[in-house]
């Protein structure tokens, strides 16, 4: 599966003016919807392309959040400490790129 490992973002602190990161070690995200001031993102693993979870704007909280969208392995959804970190990582590019300049 062949996936671009990078969107242009604007210039900002998070990530210096580069563009965004969408591909790490296990995982990538690809958009698969654009909203009038946000986007819905699908997390997928790099290997099997499996949809993990979804990123999206979550309005209580005011900030881009993670959903795990299915059971990948006997019901249960399981993360390891890196994974997790790259997740963090991806939401807290899209809360700086969302931010008025």
């Amino acid at each position: 599966m062949t996936t671009p490992s990078h969107l242009e973002c604007e210039q900002d602190e998070c990530c210096r003016g580069e563009a965004m990161r969408l591909t790490y070690r296990y995982i990538h995200f690809v958009k698969v919807e654009d909203k009038p001031r946000t986007s819905v993102w699908s997390c997928r693993n790099n290997r099997t392309g499996r949809q993990l979870g979804i990123v999206e704007w979550y309005g209580p909280w005011r900030q881009y959040c993670y959903s795990p969208t299915g059971p990948p392995i006997a019901g249960q959804v399981v993360y390891s400490e890196s994974c997790l970190a790259d997740i963090g990582a991806f939401l807290k590019q899209l809360s700086y790129a969302r931010r008025p300049t």
